[in-house]
C-alpha cells in the first residue's frame, strides 16, 4: 500500500512541474467534456433498451422470412369457405345484411320471417338479373333500378346472396361465370359490403319437384362449383343445403320443410334457415362509411301499378295526424311495438283507393291508443296486392332488462361487444366487452414429436398480439393382442392376455397364470335311504358338470315298544280284602 501510495504522490508532482496552468486547464476541460458524453450515452441507451422491453415482441419464423403483421381484429372463424358454428349473431346481424336472392327470400317478407327493409328477392330471379334487370322499387325512388344501383341505397354490411334454383336448366359452366360476373359488379359498386354466397336450396325427390328436369344431382353439381368459386374468390360459403335443409337418409330436401311443389320452403323451414345464418355468422369490421338509412324495399308486379301507394300512404297519413296521431315514428325508435297489416288490390280504381283510406283510418282508430306514435310503410306481396304495414310505438318509462348476451367474443388484443333486451319494449341496450388478456388465438406448429414412450412438444403462437406458449404432445400406444386369454378351469391353469405395442414392442399387459378354479360342487339326494337299502347323495359341479356320489346309511329301524307289567297284589296289604 505504501508503494503505490509514494507512486501516486510522485506522478502528481510530476504532473505539476511539467506541465504549465494553462495546459492543466486544458486536460481538466477535457476530461470534464469526455465524462459529460459518457453519462448522456448510458442514459440514451437505458432509456432506448426500456422502450425495447416494453414493447411486445413478436416470434420471427424459423425459416428467417419476415410474416406480414398481423391484424388486430380477430379473423373470422371458417375452414376456408364453409361458415362453421358460431354463437347466435343475433337481430342486429340479420338487420345489418341484404337477403339478394330469389323467391325464397321473397316468401321471407311474406311468412314473416324478414321485412321489406333489407331483402331484394323476387320469383323466377336468375343470377344474370343482379346486374341486367331493372326490377328493384326503393321507397321515395319514381323508377325502379337494379340491385347493384340499389346497393348504395341501402349500404348494407353484408351481402348474402341465393341463386341457382332458377338456373338449374342451363349450363354450370355458365352460371358460374355469370355469378362471377355479379359478385365482381357488386364489390366494384360498393366495396364496403362482405358477400356471402348460400347453397341453392335441396328439393323435394324429384318427382315431386312440379318441374319434372329439375334434381337433386343436378342441385348437388352446382353446388359444388359454387364451392369452387368461393375458394377461388376467397369468399365464404353458407351451406345451408347439407347441414340444414336435407334429410341425411334420403339425401332430399326434408318433407316437412318444403311446399309440394318441391322447389318453395315453408315457413318452418325459412325460419330454420335463418337460424342457420344467424348461428354461422361471418363478422369483420364494419367498413360503412354511411350505416343504413330508413330506404326499404318494394318488389312491385311486372305491370304498372294502378294504386299510387305512395300517395295512398300520404292520404292515410294526413287523416291520422288530423285526428292526434303522431306520424314521426321510426322503426329504428326504442319503445314497445304492435303491428298491424292491411292488404290493398294493386288494381283497385280511385273509388276504392278512397275507400281503402278510410278503412285504414277507421282500422288504426279502433286498434291504436289515442295519440300514439306511429309509422306506415308498404310493400308488395307478390300476388297482385300491397301490404301495408302499421306501426305502434310506445315509449318504455322503465326498461325492464333481461340476461346479457354476449354478440362478439372479446380476445387479446380487441374489445367484444353484448347486448340485453327489453321485455316490455325490445329495446336493446349494448356495451363493450374489455380486451380479455388469456383470450388468445394460437397458430400450433411440432417442435418435436411425440413417440409410445416420450411425449411430444407443440408451440403456439397467438396471431393477434404474439404471445408464445407450449403444449405437451401425448402419443398412446398401439396395443396388439400377442396372447389370447386363456381361461382357467376346474383342473387346469388358465393364462390372462398379453399386449405388446406394435410400435415400440412395450408390455402393456404382461401374461400371468391364473390357478386352476377347483370344482364347486352342490349336493343334492338322489335316493333316499330306507331301514333295508343305503340311500345316495349325488355332489355335481356347478362349473364343469363334474358328479360324484356317497352312500347314505340305512336308516335305523324303529324300536318295538316294551309290553306293559300286569299289575301284582300289595304285600302289606295282607292278602285280599
Amino acid at each position: 500500500m505504501s508503494r503505490k501510495t509514494k507512486t501516486k504522490k510522485s506522478i502528481t508532482s510530476r504532473m505539476g512541474s511539467e506541465y504549465s496552468p494553462l495546459q492543466r486547464a486544458v486536460i481538466f476541460l477535457s476530461f470534464f467534456i469526455i465524462l459529460a458524453s459518457a453519462v448522456v450515452s448510458i442514459v440514451y441507451l437505458a432509456g432506448k433498451n426500456r422502450g425495447k422491453e416494453e414493447a411486445p415482441t413478436v416470434p420471427v419464423p424459423d425459416d428467417g422470412q419476415q410474416q406480414e403483421q398481423q391484424p388486430q381484429e380477430e379473423e373470422p372463424v371458417w375452414d376456408g369457405i364453409s361458415l362453421q358454428e358460431t354463437e347466435d349473431a343475433g337481430e342486429e346481424y340479420v338487420n345489418e345484411t341484404l337477403f339478394l336472392g330469389d323467391s325464397n327470400f321473397l316468401r321471407m317478407v311474406g311468412q314473416g320471417v324478414l321485412t321489406h327493409r333489407n331483402v331484394i328477392g323476387k320469383p323466377g330471379k336468375g343470377i344474370q338479373s343482379v346486374v341486367a334487370d331493372r326490377d328493384v322499387y326503393l321507397a321515395g325512388y319514381a323508377e325502379p333500378v337494379t340491385a347493384i344501383s340499389a346497393l348504395k341505397v341501402l349500404c348494407p354490411r353484408r351481402i348474402l346472396m341465393n341463386f341457382g334454383t332458377n338456373d338449374l336448366l342451363g349450363r354450370v359452366d355458365y352460371f358460374i361465370i355469370t355469378y362471377k360476373n355479379a359478385i365482381a359488379a357488386i364489390q366494384r359498386a360498393y366495396s364496403y359490403a362482405d358477400v356471402i354466397v348460400m347453397s341453392i336450396p335441396a328439393l323435394r325427390e324429384d318427382e315431386y319437384t312440379g318441374y319434372g328436369t329439375l334434381t337433386m344431382k343436378t342441385v348437388d353439381e352446382y353446388n359444388e362449383a359454387l364451392k369452387d368459386m368461393c375458394r377461388e374468390l376467397e369468399i365464404p360459403f353458407l351451406n345451408v343445403t347439407d347441414e340444414c335443409l336435407k334429410d341425411p337418409e334420403t339425401g332430399f330436401a326434408r318433407s316437412e320443410i318444403m311446399y309440394e311443389d318441391g322447389i318453395h320452403i315453408e315457413a318452418n323451414g325459412l325460419t330454420e334457415l335463418l337460424n342457420y345464418y344467424r348461428t354461422h355468422a361471418y363478422i369483420t369490421e364494419d367498413r360503412r362509411p354511411i350505416k343504413q338509412g330508413s330506404t326499404y324495399v318494394i318488389w312491385s308486379p311486372a305491370e304498372p301499378d294502378k294504386i299510387d301507394c305512395s300517395a295512398l300512404l300520404s292520404d292515410v297519413s294526413a287523416r291520422l295526424a288530423a285526428n292526434g296521431y303522431d306520424m314521426t315514428g321510426s322503426s329504428d325508435e326504442e319503445g314497445a311495438v304492435r303491428y298491424f297489416y292491411y292488404t290493398v288490390d294493386s288494381a283497385a280504381t280511385d273509388d276504392e283507393q278512397d275507400s281503402y283510406a278510410a278503412d285504414m283510418v277507421s282500422y288504426v282508430n279502433g286498434s291504436c291508443s289515442a295519440g300514439a306514435k306511429l309509422r306506415i310503410t308498404w310493400g308488395d306481396d307478390g300476388s297482385g296486392n300491397h301490404v301495408f304495414t302499421i306501426k305502434e310505438i310506445t315509449a318504455c318509462t322503465e326498461h325492464e332488462y333481461g340476461e346479457w348476451t354476449v354478440t362478439v367474443s372479446a380476445t387479446c388484443s380487441a374489445k367484444g361487444s353484448r347486448k340485453r333486451t327489453c321485455s316490455k319494449c325490445g329495446h336493446e341496450e349494448t356495451e363493450e366487452i374489455d380486451i380479455d388478456p388469456q383470450a388468445h388465438s394460437y397458430s400450433w406448429e411440432t417442435v418435436r414429436e411425440a413417440t409410445c414412450s416420450e411425449p411430444g412438444e407443440e408451440k403456439g403462437t397467438c396471431t393477434a398480439c404474439g404471445d408464445v406458449t407450449t403444449r405437451e404432445i401425448i402419443k398412446e400406444h398401439e396395443p396388439n393382442v400377442t396372447q389370447p386369454e386363456v381361461p382357467a378351469t376346474c383342473t387346469q391353469s388358465g393364462y390372462t392376455r398379453e399386449v405388446i405395442c406394435s410400435v415400440c414392442g412395450e408390455v402393456l399387459e404382461e401374461k400371468k397364470e391364473v390357478p386352476a378354479l377347483g370344482h364347486d360342487y352342490a349336493s343334492s339326494v338322489t335316493k333316499e335311504p330306507t331301514e333295508t337299502e343305503e340311500g345316495v347323495r349325488t355332489y355335481t359341479c356347478s362349473r364343469c358338470g363334474d358328479t360324484y356320489s356317497e352312500a347314505i346309511p340305512k336308516l335305523e329301524p324303529e324300536p318295538t315298544p316294551e309290553p306293559e307289567p300286569e299289575p301284582t297284589s300289595d304285600p302289606e296289604s295282607g292278602g285280599d280284602q
